[in-house]
């Protein structure tokens, strides 16, 4: 019985086998790069899903009214269990919240505590959300605030200008440009009505930005509850 060299060799003429075998090891090699290829693209779109969960995760905070949120909203903010959900439920049935910094008298909830979970909370004051803003002197900042004449006015900035703002991308950029062709901004807080900008986010626009010409520079370095 002949292998199959032989039979190769039996058929083909040597050229035509040079050329069977230049066939064979391109198509080995497309079959090889194809996968790589592949394998590549793969990893790219899991690195992107990856970023996109983290700039979701960093742009958006979901918050709830303190005398509203429901036992399952509560345990949906990270750092409440169902004893702390229970226990907020419980306490305001005797008394309703009039600020965030109230939390601290759950058992359980000291500044630490309070200071991470005070972006998902707020109390309404006035038909306003009234947060509790942590001041960043107590915190690593890698902006430094900025002198006045070179801060960026919310009341005029461009698309182009706004995106130089910490924390401000293509949405929320377009979001501030909608938000003030229907409402007015006044002061800093009133940019808390808009989606996806929370305490944390106005904050670092505080160090960059002015409201108008009038503004004046943030100057309170406690901690200290702002009303919106």
């Amino acid at each position: 019985m002949l292998n199959p060299n032989q039979a190769l060799r039996n058929i083909l003429i040597k050229s035509e086998q040079r050329l069977l075998i230049l066939f064979v090891s391109l198509f080995l090699t497309g079959l090889f790069l194809s996968h790589y290829k592949l394998v590549y693209a793969s990893n790219a779109i899991s690195e992107q899903v990856e970023n996109l969960k983290k700039e979701i995760e960093t742009d958006y905070i979901q918050t709830f009214d303190l005398n509203t949120a429901t036992y399952d909203e509560l345990l949906t903010v990270k750092g409440i269990g169902p004893k702390k959900a229970t226990d907020i439920i419980e306490y305001r049935k005797g008394k309703s919240f009039t600020s965030v910094e109230q939390l601290t008298e759950i058992k359980g909830i000291g500044k630490k505590t309070l200071e991470k979970l005070s972006p998902f909370f707020f109390v309404v004051k006035d038909d306003k959300p009234t947060f509790f803003v942590v001041s960043t002197d107590s915190q690593p900042t890698k902006q430094k605030d900025l002198p006045m004449n070179q801060k960026i006015d919310i009341l005029t900035a461009s698309q182009s200008e706004l995106l130089k703002l910490n924390g401000i991308g293509e949405v929320k950029a377009k979001a501030i440009i909608e938000y003030r062709e229907t409402h007015t901004i006044s002061t800093f807080e009133d940019l808390l009505n808009i989606k996806g900008i929370g305490p944390k986010i106005l904050e670092k626009i505080k160090q960059q930005a002015i409201i108008g010409k009038t503004s004046k520079p943030n100057t309170d370095t406690s901690i200290a509850e702002s009303g919106v």
